[in-house]
């Protein structure tokens, strides 16, 4: 991730499900309390983008090492597409925010790993969709606006579950 990036990937599920939890890990923390994440919800919009801002779920410190969680409260609607967005203030020098390579990648056994292709590719670089506008780290914007690009790889590694 990128300082100054807010990026959002599509998630869809068959089932309506009740999440609790969405979560990341960070891999070196940053040693800093300032330095955060903010992960949120938006709609797909009538152009297939992410639209209207559904949540913003806060923020989370990148201050410490291993897995960091949100307690949330959201269903997700069956056969719906939604967008998971995420930003951060961190600038990245020693930071591994969504690790997407590497042996440090984890989730919990009652998770959905969401932003990579196939759980085959945990501890590889992901593939996947996301799109990615410039935006100052602050509160989601409602809507997201207009994406300046796309990323085809390196995708975020978040996983949403239910306790």
């Amino acid at each position: 991730l990128v300082a100054g990036e807010l990026s959002a990937f599509p998630v869809w599920f068959s089932h309506t499900t009740t999440w609790t939890r969405i979560g990341f890990y960070v891999g070196t923390g940053s040693g800093s309390a300032t330095e955060k994440v903010r992960l949120g919800l938006y709609a797909n919009g009538a152009d297939n983008l992410p639209g209207a801002l559904i949540e913003d779920f806060g923020e989370a410190s990148l201050q410490s090492t291993g897995e960091v969680e949100l307690t949330i409260s959201r269903e997700l609607s069956a056969n719906t597409l939604y967008w998971i967005a995420v930003i951060t203030n961190d600038p990245g020098t020693t930071t591994q925010v969504n690790l997407t390579t590497g042996s440090n990648i984890t989730a919990p056994s009652t998770g959905w790993a969401i932003g990579y292709s196939s759980f085959a590719e945990i501890g590889d670089a992901a593939d996947g969709l996301m799109w990615y506008r410039t935006f100052s780290y602050a509160a989601l914007p409602n809507p997201f606006g207009t994406p300046d690009g796309i990323q085809f790889s390196n995708i975020p590694y978040i996983w949403l579950r239910k306790v």
